[in-house]
């Protein structure tokens, strides 16, 4: 028995199939070794361009819009005319991020201070990025008479831009602008503090930042009847919270079928025997983990909306497809290595190939969750 498997092992048998090749079958070998590792390596510097353009496109998405900006005096004095109200906001409850959905709905607690004096009827408020579905006052205090404090629980259905190019390895941006109602423009909201308490509310998802912004925002029109061009200001708020769904675990399970795919490709290379031609079972086989790999992406994609740009199930679809191929080119040779050198050449085609999709397919998977 052990005998058998000494003589069976992988690496003693590479090196019994290497010296029984002459140097003419071991240049033919090399050659096309030489050609698959060229192609492997196009392939990934081709597809690590693209996850590069994809993963500048999500963090410059999100940094432009949480770069820490306070209102100064300057751009107050543009402001002329309109009240800032102080305005604190609390992160109650979350619905799990879903990218079926286009709206994730959240319940939030927002605090606003005013002078009574200033606004006899209170204040009110909306949603710039979502709809406000209830709005209920839960708590007032009023100080030195005429400070007074508003305490609001809310539930509001926010409309988040996903990051669907990137998953499941994407970084989520969910946040809340609030805005006066529109037929008021006497005063405006300006975030002094944000803050969680929604304790871990998404499964799969890590909170990694969270924080406020208040910018000046402009925009410019020429009012009919007038060659002039007129500037609008306007204050801006955003409260959010960045999400990171980099996860090993996540990551694996989602693509976890592909690579079973591959693998049945890959390992039936393997399958050669001396009594058996490979094109008994390994055609088959590798015909069957195409099916298998349609079959995976489908369910994949059915777990979010379809987006009309490559992402990054696209580029691992890909790779995995061209890997296929490779295998199923592999076998074409080996049958045609049996005819013409024998059986011992025919082997040490297919585990010198093997060895050497396997070498890639580890990189290029490992390279894809440590960049994106």
């Amino acid at each position: 028995m052990k005998t058998y498997f000494r003589k069976n092992a992988l690496l003693v048998n590479f090196n019994e199939y290497y010296h029984a090749a002459n140097p003419q079958q071991k240049t033919t070998i090399f050659s096309y070794v030489a050609l698959a590792n060229l192609m492997f390596v196009i392939i990934i510097a081709l597809f690590a361009h693209k996850l590069h353009h994809i993963k500048k496109l999500q963090d410059d998405y999100i940094q432009v819009r949480i770069e820490s900006h306070t209102l100064s005096k300057a751009d107050k004095q543009k402001l002329a005319g309109k009240t800032a109200i102080d305005t604190q906001v609390f992160a109650w409850k979350f619905a799990d991020i879903n990218m079926k959905e286009k709206a994730l709905l959240g319940d939030y607690k927002i605090a606003v201070n005013y002078h009574k004096q200033d606004f006899p009827k209170g204040v009110d408020f909306d949603v710039g990025n979502g709809i406000l579905t209830q709005k209920r006052l839960i708590n007032t205090i009023v100080e030195s008479g005429n400070v007074t404090s508003d305490l609001f629980l809310v539930e509001a259905s926010i409309e988040p831009k996903y990051m669907l190019q990137l998953y499941p390895l994407d970084r989520e941006l969910i946040s809340i602008r609030l805005i006066p109602p529109p037929a008021i423009e006497s005063y405006y909201f300006e975030v002094s503090e944000f803050d969680d308490y929604t304790e871990g509310a998404q499964n799969d998802y890590e909170l990694e930042q969270m924080g406020f912004v208040n910018t000046l925002e402009s925009y410019s029109y020429t009012p009919p009847g007038s060659q002039i061009e007129s500037t609008v200001y306007y204050a801006n708020n955003r409260s959010f919270m960045v999400f990171n769904h980099k996860n090993i675990f996540s990551y694996l399970k989602s693509i976890q079928y592909i690579i079973l795919s591959i693998a049945i490709a890959m390992f039936s290379l393997l399958i050669n025997s001396k009594t058996n031609s490979p094109k008994n079972g390994r055609v088959g086989v590798i015909g069957g983990s195409v099916f298998a790999l349609a079959a995976n992406v489908f369910q994949i994609n059915s777990t979010i909306k379809v987006v009309n740009a490559i992402t990054l199930i696209d580029l691992i679809t890909f790779f995995s497809g061209i890997t296929i191929l490779t295998c199923f080119l592999t076998t074409d040779r080996t049958l045609r290595f049996i005819d013409e050198d024998g059986y011992q050449v025919s082997k040490l085609f297919d585990l010198m190939m093997f060895i050497t999709i396997f070498v890639y397919v580890i990189f290029f998977f490992s390279f894809v969750y440590w960049y994106a």
